[in-house]
């Protein structure tokens, strides 16, 4: 048996405001096949699933607090973007935040947070 990925699920405390993160961020249009369920990703490839999670499991921080990282999962999306700067740009202008850029073989990385502290990765080739 041969698999491949169909999305990559997380699980929202704000769904509406999530999907609209990841579908700004990465460019990618968004179909919402369920209420509380979109996915986030180009046609016929593996994306981004946003579920509404039931209250007790997650709760939205306060609009004033400042974003916690989720630092502490097994799991973190790594996207590749042309464009570093602007991906990094597009992050902080959607309400999550970054880290500094760091360069390994060839390839320029930043460690990012959604809005709700979830983390991902962008990188990029590094500028010749």
């Amino acid at each position: 048996m041969a698999a491949r990925l169909a999305h990559t699920l997380i699980f929202a405390a704000d769904h509406p405001r999530l999907a609209a993160f990841y579908a700004a961020v990465l460019g990618w249009p968004r179909t919402e096949p369920a209420e509380g369920f979109t996915i986030v990703g180009p046609p016929a490839a593996a994306g981004i699933a946003v579920h509404q999670a039931p209250p007790h499991a997650l709760s939205a921080p306060p609009a004033d607090a400042p974003l916690a990282w989720r630092e502490d999962v097994a799991l973190k999306p790594c996207f590749e973007v042309d464009d570093l700067d602007a991906g990094c740009a597009a992050v902080v202008a959607h309400g999550g935040a970054t880290r500094p850029a760091w360069r390994w073989a060839g390839r320029r990385y930043v460690e990012c947070a959604d809005p709700e502290g979830n983390v991902f990765q962008l990188s990029a080739p590094d500028a010749p």
